[in-house]
């Protein structure tokens, strides 16, 4: 029989609110987990066929904004649209068969319940022009994000410039 059932409720609720703290997924964790989606929405295989690759395209937009500015190394022109970028993908890709991009090293910047984020990240890209002829690149990235809809987006990227030794 139970002597105090008001303890045991008060208790449980207890126990289901430390649970509930526990395995929430912070803010951080979205984001990083938003860049992996990212990461493998971009990868393409070989075998993939234009159909396939158009799709992976499309669904990059629902990772940037549609003024995402995006700032590249090698004199290429800045981006200032989403649709530029998914043109400027969609080139990229028809000229790499084989494309796999990682986001490293992801470190988050923002206020607690803040609606904006700072990213940095490396990211490497490796791709292969044919089965001989592989490719990997780095880059230190600084990126700036905007939570839309419950969902993070991407509103600014730019290159992190490396420190050149004399």
């Amino acid at each position: 029989m139970i002597k105090n059932p008001v303890a045991i409720t008060v208790a449980a609720l207890g126990v289901v609110v430390v649970l509930w703290f526990v395995f929430q997924k912070n803010e951080d964790d979205r984001i990083r987990q938003r860049l992996h989606a990212l990461a493998g929405v971009v990868s393409t295989t070989q075998q993939q066929k234009d159909t396939a690759r158009l799709m992976h395209i499309a669904g990059l937009k629902q990772f940037f904004t549609e003024d995402v500015a995006v700032l590249m190394n090698s004199g290429i022109p800045k981006v200032k649209s989403r649709d530029t970028l998914l043109q400027m993908a969609h080139l990229a890709l028809q000229h790499e068969p084989s494309l796999t991009v990682v986001f490293k090293d992801i470190s988050v910047t923002h206020d607690d319940g803040a609606q904006h984020a700072r990213v940095n990240t490396t990211v490497v890209v490796s791709g292969a022009h044919s089965r001989k002829a592989k490719s990997v690149d780095a880059q230190e990235l600084e990126m700036d994000m905007i939570k839309v809809g419950g969902k993070w987006r991407i509103t600014a990227i730019r290159p992190v410039k490396a420190m050149e030794l004399e």
